[in-house]
C-alpha cells in the first residue's frame, strides 16, 4: 500500500479571531471618562497598572492584550504599549478601530509632550503588529522609519511560516 506524502503544511489561520471583538470605533461616554481619568492620573505621576484597569475599558484593552500575547511582549512593554494606545484613543477621541492611515502614521511621527511617546522606538514592532492584526495597517514605510519586516512577520505568522516564506523568496530571487 502506498500512502501519500504530505507536501504542503496545514493551511495557515489568522492568529486571532478578530471578529469576536467589538469593532465599534466610537468611544462611549463612560469609556471616554475612564480614559480621561487614567490620563490625568498618569500625568500627575500616579502609576496606572492593568490591575486597576476599569472594567469599562476592557473592550479597548482585550484585543491589545491578545495581540501582545501573540508577540510575546514582556510585562513592562505590554504596560507601556497599552498605556500609550489608551492615551492616543483619549486624545483622538476614537478607538484604534476608527483610526485612519494618517492616524497610524502620525502615531509614529508625532512630537506631542506625552510621557510615553518618546519610548515608542523601543517597542515599535509590537505596535506595528497591533496595527496590522487589528486594523489592517500595512504601510509601515510611511512612518518614516527603516522597517525590518521579518520580526513583524515572525510575530504574526510564526517563526516556521516566516522561515518558509523567506526561503521561498530566496529561491525565486536566485532564479531571476
Amino acid at each position: 500500500m502506498i500512502t501519500s506524502l504530505k507536501t504542503s503544511p496545514d493551511p495557515w489561520r489568522w492568529p486571532l479571531a478578530c471578529t469576536t471583538y467589538d469593532r465599534t470605533s466610537t468611544l462611549s461616554a463612560d469609556e471616554y471618562h475612564a480614559l480621561a481619568d487614567r490620563v490625568q492620573r498618569s500625568d500627575a505621576g500616579q502609576y496606572c497598572s492593568s490591575v486597576d484597569m476599569p472594567a469599562v475599558l476592557h473592550r479597548l484593552t482585550r484585543p491589545l492584550h491578545d495581540v501582545l500575547d501573540l508577540t510575546g511582549a514582556i510585562p513592562q512593554v505590554r504596560r507601556e504599549i497599552v498605556n500609550l494606545l489608551l492615551r492616543e484613543m483619549y486624545f483622538r477621541q476614537i478607538t484604534i478601530r476608527g483610526w485612519t492611515h494618517d492616524d497610524w502614521v502620525d502615531l509614529f511621527n508625532v512630537h506631542r509632550p506625552q510621557r510615553l511617546a518618546h519610548r515608542l522606538s523601543f517597542y515599535r514592532h509590537q505596535v506595528y503588529v497591533i496595527g496590522y492584526v487589528l486594523c489592517n495597517f500595512t504601510d509601515f514605510s510611511a512612518t518614516g522609519r527603516n522597517i525590518v519586516r521579518y520580526p513583524i512577520a515572525r510575530k504574526v505568522f510564526g517563526q516556521a511560516s516566516s522561515r518558509l516564506c523567506t526561503s521561498g523568496a530566496r529561491r525565486v530571487t536566485m532564479t531571476v
